[in-house]
């Protein structure tokens, strides 16, 4: 079992096996000569909430005049809407849209994006989230400000969101006191990560989270034997050689609808992913006892979370998921022990970050 875990979770080159798909570019009206940071749109079709999200993007305040570009990849290779007339509108002069000739899935098209910046520094956005207007400000003081502190190189900055569902954005109140912390960072360093869980703050690049497309090179993308959760575990095994943040102010806001993230199977496929990273972080690192620990209590705090979302019906929700609520229900008190703990812990990380 040991040396299947170690396979699964084993770096490997995923460029290789789509480099003789090509993407052909659609449209192209960008006049951006080295632009300093590429956002990146991955899609599929077009969908309902592209439009908010292309609107975001013509909404961006520049104050610190860099130069950036905006780049989608589609990964439709059938015929879809017309490209110039769906841009024209938002007045980009900074703007490439290219179509897959074949679709390479999810993570596959991730790494396409990742692989057609102009910019070592990848902006990630997904088409149906949206950007906060002072957010090229924010990130370029941010980069700056940790590419001389930091030791290492930035390999990976998560971006915090806010959420919306149901057309509401929400907004709770040590959220608006984050946001008086707008050009602060949280380091990840290895033994958080142990303790609090890498999925629960590392994963789904979104709202302008940054990317190093030399770091991403070099570990191999986004690799689809672990989905849903390539995205989580990717920036755990770049710790040693490159540094990794989370901002404390959110960059924008994460749209909750009817995608396949939500969906009761995907969530069972992504809890089932964590347990495997369990074991294998178990075998490979000598934490067990703590591990063991904090990740139980990691997961009560993840079923309780999801455990509300369906109850509201922000997710789709299936019997096994009340049963699993009342199994830890039942242990409630040491379960909410634990739980304290870990929230203790993501605090002591908050404050080091805003003290830094």
């Amino acid at each position: 079992m040991s040396i299947e875990i170690n396979e699964l979770f084993k770096i490997r080159d995923n460029y290789l096996k789509n480099n003789d798909i090509p993407s052909r570019l659609v449209y192209c009206n960008d006049t951006s000569s080295k632009p300093f940071l590429s956002v990146c749109i991955p899609t599929y079709k077009i969908g309902n909430g592209f439009l908010r999200t292309l609107q975001s993007l013509s909404e961006l305040k520049n104050e610190s005049h860099i130069e950036y570009n905006i780049i989608i990849v589609d990964d439709y290779p059938g015929d879809s809407m017309d490209v110039k007339k769906l841009l024209l509108p938002f007045g980009f002069s900074n703007v490439k849209y290219y179509k897959n000739e074949k679709n390479l899935g999810l993570f596959g098209n991730w790494n396409r994006c990742i692989e057609l910046s102009d910019s070592n520094y990848v902006a990630f956005l997904h088409d149906d989230d949206l950007l906060d207007c002072h957010y090229l400000d924010s990130i370029y003081r941010i980069i700056k400000k940790y590419e001389k502190k930091g030791k290492k190189k930035i390999g990976y900055i998560k971006c915090s969101s806010l959420l919306e569902t149901n057309g509401q954005i929400h907004m709770t109140k040590a959220q608006k006191i984050k946001r008086l912390f707008r050009h602060k960072c949280c380091k990840v360093e290895k033994e958080i990560a142990f303790l609090v869980g890498v999925p629960d703050y590392l994963g789904d690049p979104t709202c302008g989270s940054i990317l190093s497309k030399e770091a991403f090179l070099k570990y191999g993308g986004f690799d689809e034997t672990l989905y849903p959760s390539s995205d989580a575990f990717l920036p755990f095994f770049m710790l040693d050689e490159y540094d990794i943040y989370f901002t404390v102010a959110a960059f924008g806001v994460k749209v909750y609808g009817e995608n396949v993230s939500c969906k009761f199977e995907t969530l069972g496929k992504w809890a089932r992913m964590f347990s495997l990273f369990q074991d294998y972080l178990g075998q490979n690192y000598d934490i067990k006892k703590i591990q063991d620990r904090y990740l139980d209590a990691q997961y009560a705090l993840y079923l309780e979370t999801f455990y509300e979302y369906a109850k509201g019906g922000g997710f789709d929700y299936h019997p096994s998921m009340f049963n699993e609520y009342r199994v830890y229900k039942s242990d409630e008190k040491t379960k909410r022990e634990l739980a304290k703990k870990v929230r203790n812990l993501k605090m002591r990380t908050f404050i080091k970050g805003i003290l830094s």
